[in-house]
């Protein structure tokens, strides 16, 4: 695999799906978050009459129903940025090649190279690699523009280069 070099263009989903990807572990807190605030209320129960907990019950079933409609509302948001950025910068075709020495950027303004040890991890998506510098995202490498016979190579050489997050 050794100087692999792939071209790909980056859209909306691509972004979204690495923003998504970064935040998994978020949307986890938020719902042990959740979670505490149910059981907090039920501990809290005891010192309600019960014509109260027919309220509590409510209260807690609509804050549990907004929770897909806060991401309706993330991904329109997003989707409104991305389309605000996207008027005013060109759309640009990446090529990168994977080196020994990290991610070797080919065509872009400012070529160069992101060696592994200025990375802090990379996580994967089913549609993407997604690599970060120190928890944000530097680089996204969608995985359509990658031939599925050399996926687990390059999936094989991140694992033994940078950490998965």
């Amino acid at each position: 695999m050794n100087g692999l070099a792939i071209t790909f263009d980056l859209d909306f989903e691509d972004y979204y799906d690495a923003r998504r990807t970064r935040d998994r572990k978020n949307r986890r807190a938020r719902w042990i978050a959740i979670l505490v605030v149910v059981v907090i209320v039920w501990i809290r129960l005891g010192s309600f009459r019960v014509r109260n907990l027919g309220t509590v019950i409510f209260a807690e079933l609509l804050l549990l129903s907004l929770l897909p409609l806060s991401n309706w509302f993330i991904k329109r948001s997003y989707r409104s940025s991305f389309r605000r950025t996207e008027k005013v910068t060109e759309k640009k075709t990446i090529q990168m090649r994977f080196d020994p020495e990290g991610l070797r950027l080919i065509s872009t303004d400012q070529p160069g190279l992101i060696t592994w040890n200025e990375l802090s991890g990379f996580s994967e998506s089913n549609r993407s690699f997604v690599f970060y510098r120190s928890r944000l995202i530097d680089a996204i490498i969608p995985k359509q523009a990658i031939a599925s016979t050399v996926i687990d190579e390059i999936r094989s050489v991140l694992k033994s280069n940078l950490k998965q997050i």
